[in-house]
């Protein structure tokens, strides 16, 4: 899918060994290699001073547009179901004898790119909203009362474990 979103003009970075260098994206082949998945994408470099030879391997890193805007949530907070993918948002969370207790409301989402740790929210989930990163096996259901973590350092304020 994201062999897609590369366009001529784009700008790359082809790094060999210990040499990095920035290029330009010229020609995208419009044919999938199905047995590799790859795309054959044509770019340019300067090689006015010769690092690189022809032909030579590399590592290529296309620079895909910025998502602006979306929100970001660990992966472990997503529970994957046919029905739909879904986080636990925790609302009316208040303090209660020391402790902090909040409802746990179950929110269908639309999920986008990801990688081993975190995944795009496309929809179903506003940045700033609390959500449950774990303890999430300990909840029944959706309007379940939970209690919150408030010990556990987290980098992000809004990811929460429950008990």
């Amino acid at each position: 899918t994201k062999a897609s979103q590369i366009k001529p003009g784009m700008q790359f970075e082809f790094s060999s060994g210990n040499i990095k260098k920035k290029g330009e994206v010229r020609a995208i082949d419009t044919i999938v290699d199905y047995s590799t998945g790859l795309v054959t994408v044509q770019g340019t470099i300067d090689n006015k001073e010769p690092q690189f030879l022809s032909g030579q391997m590399g590592i290529v890193n296309v620079f895909l547009p910025e998502k602006k805007d979306k929100v970001v949530i660990p992966l472990a907070a997503v529970n994957f179901r046919l029905s739909g993918n879904f986080v636990y948002v925790i609302q009316n969370a208040k303090k209660t004898n020391g402790q902090t207790i909040g409802t746990a409301i179950q929110r269908i989402i639309k999920l986008g790119d990801q990688n081993q740790e975190m995944v795009l929210v496309e929809s179903g989930l506003k940045a700033g909203e609390d959500i449950v990163v774990a303890g999430i096996n300990k909840i029944v259901s959706s309007n379940s009362k939970v209690i919150i973590d408030t010990t556990t350092k987290t980098t992000d304020r809004n990811v929460h474990d429950v008990y």
